[in-house]
């Protein structure tokens, strides 16, 4: 319907978002979000769900604009909404109605009045995210893992160019996590996928462009790849014990630290060896989030995000 679309970035500008009580939850976001797997990662209270709120047109930004090819996202809201898939952080779901009734019922709100056309379309997603076998259970009923895949199905009715899935792992059993994400990155390959998260692993293992959402303000834009590779060198490994902990704080910039086998695993950002029994490690992408959070100056954006916005640069 709109095949332009399909190589059609994203144009986030100026965008802020101010609540009625004063709180101002996005600060003259700057962002563009090209076609594939998009990663938004932030903590949370970051304002990654009032973006996400925002572009799926279900509130109001305060200032700013979205311009996704000829549509000005903010005002034709209905014409995003004809093209978009959105799988919000928690769904509801109507009590005891089936998968296969309530996925049904979606597709007919969004227009699909041709009952044989509609059958089959909801045939083809049950399958799609192996809930098939499931249709005839109600969705009220099922496990977190199964209530997400029928979440991600029905954010597929009408074949979208845009799917907005904010924090969809969280609560996933690990099986489920893998069969989720693989899924998304299956309809990336024909749509703009954004996956908001706080969970860095799931940026790491499927997004070739990511942004860091800290405060309401976008922080680091680029590809993850390139962003490791500027912390090759950098980035040290150490065993400690617990006690010692507060003295290797004081004395180095520590970017995380994790409890193993009564020690504690701690690895910290150094431009040269520090010594102290250190060993320097291969940068990884929780790596890069953490500098990021931490302020530490190491990492530099690409030249079209700091164009955009220089004050974001770290």
């Amino acid at each position: 319907m709109f095949p332009s679309l399909e190589r059609e970035s994203i144009q986030i500008r100026n965008l802020t978002k101010t609540y009625p009580n004063g709180y101002k939850a996005l600060k003259g976001v700057n962002l563009d979000i090209p076609m594939g797997m998009f990663g938004l990662l932030g903590p949370n209270g970051a304002g990654k769900s009032s973006l996400m709120r925002t572009i799926a047109t279900l509130q109001e930004a305060s200032e700013g604009t979205i311009q996704w090819g000829d549509i000005n996202v903010l005002e034709e809201k209905v014409r995003v909404r004809q093209l978009l898939g959105y799988l919000p952080q928690s769904f509801g779901v109507y009590p005891g109605v089936s998968a296969e009734k309530l996925l049904d019922h979606f597709a007919a709100l969004k227009g699909i009045t041709n009952g044989k056309e509609r059958k089959e379309l909801v045939k083809h997603l049950l399958h799609q995210v192996n809930l098939y076998e499931a249709r005839d259970r109600a969705v009220s009923g099922f496990s977190g893992g199964m209530r997400q895949r029928f979440g991600i199905a029905q954010s597929l009715v009408g074949d979208p160019r845009l799917v907005i899935v904010d924090e969809p792992t969280a609560g996933l059993d690990p099986a489920e996590r893998v069969r989720f994400l693989n899924l998304l990155s299956e309809i990336s390959e024909r749509a703009a996928i954004i996956l908001s998260t706080h969970i860095v692993e799931d940026v790491s293992e499927l997004c070739p462009q990511m942004a860091v959402l800290i405060a309401g303000q976008i922080r680091l834009t680029g590809q993850p790849i390139n962003l490791m590779q500027q912390l090759a060198g950098k980035v040290w490994r150490i065993r400690l014990k617990r006690d010692d902990l507060p003295t290797y704080e004081e004395k180095f910039q520590v970017l995380s630290t994790r409890f193993f086998m009564g020690d504690i695993i701690a690895r910290i950002y150094s431009e040269s060896d520090p010594g102290a029994g250190f060993e320097v490690v291969e940068p990884d992408l929780e790596d890069v989030y953490f500098c990021v959070m931490k302020e530490i100056p190491a990492l530099q954006l690409p030249q079209m995000a700091s164009t955009l916005d220089p004050g974001s640069q770290i």
